[in-house]
């Protein structure tokens, strides 16, 4: 890989992280864009210091952004940024929240930033060599028994889709060991590839929300599909990740909610 790619990731999403911290306290200006769906000022700002970070580099890159139109440029690379996930927690001052930068060729991932600017956690990976938090490997939880593991979820934005998620919970409590819900679902996905978690799902995303964190958890020896059991790709909206070993169990309590 170009080493320039891995450079300029980092740069982007530490800048973004640090400059969401670094007004984390002060009065926020926000914009409500749907029903539970907030942007905050420090998003904007975020984005365009991963925007103008990437293509003083890159200028024919596509970026596909959170807040911005879909950039497209002339090149087989496609930038996904995430300028703050964990919007709703930040404006709350919940201090969970992270910046998210992914790379494609041709809509295959290769690379993937996340940055967690107040404990300074850095997690990457690059297709095919492993991934990393601080420079350190990281590789997915041993946990073979559902019982005896701790999942990360977060609750569907949709009220359709909330009301379908109850058909499902009951039995994930019955059948799991402690379940969270994070705020971030690329700091989720993260703490599967750390081995923090032995599973994190969510059933409504977008493409910038998942990128990094998908290929994060894959290379560090982790499973990543559809909640049907189908491959998982950039586009899809819904995800399982999880360590492998307790994949298709977990299969089989999202299929209902599949079904309904």
């Amino acid at each position: 890989m170009n080493e320039l790619f891995r450079k300029v990731a980092f740069e982007a999403a530490i800048r973004a992280g640090d400059i969401a911290a670094s007004i984390l306290e002060k009065p926020r200006e926000v914009q409500k864009k749907g029903p539970r769906d907030i942007v905050t000022d420090a998003d904007l700002a975020a984005e365009e210091a991963i925007i103008e970070t990437i293509t003083s580099h890159f200028p024919d890159h596509s970026i596909c952004s959170e807040e911005k139109p879909f950039h497209k440029g002339n090149s087989s690379y496609t930038w996904y940024i995430d300028p703050l996930d964990g919007t709703t927690n930040y404006f709350h001052r919940l201090p969970f929240f992270c910046a998210s930068v992914a790379l494609a060729e041709r809509e295959k991932l290769i690379l993937g930033v996340v940055y967690e600017p107040l404990g300074k956690r850095l997690f990457w990976a690059e297709k095919g060599k492993g991934a990393y938090l601080n420079g350190k490997p990281l590789r997915v939880s041993p946990t073979f028994s559902l019982e005896d593991s701790l999942i990360g979820m977060d609750i569907p934005r949709s009220q359709a889709l909330r009301f379908s998620f109850g058909s499902i919970f009951p039995k994930l409590m019955e059948k799991a060991g402690t379940i969270r819900t994070m705020g971030s679902a690329v700091l989720g996905l993260c703490f599967v590839a750390a081995g923090w978690f032995d599973a994190y799902f969510h059933f409504s995303l977008k493409p910038w929300d998942l990128a990094a964190g998908a290929l994060i958890v894959e290379e560090a020896g982790g499973k990543v599909t559809q909640i049907d059991g189908k491959p998982w790709d950039v586009k899809a909206q819904a995800l399982l990740a999880s360590n492998g070993f307790l994949h298709e169990e977990l299969l089989k309590i999202l299929e209902k909610f599949t079904e309904s």
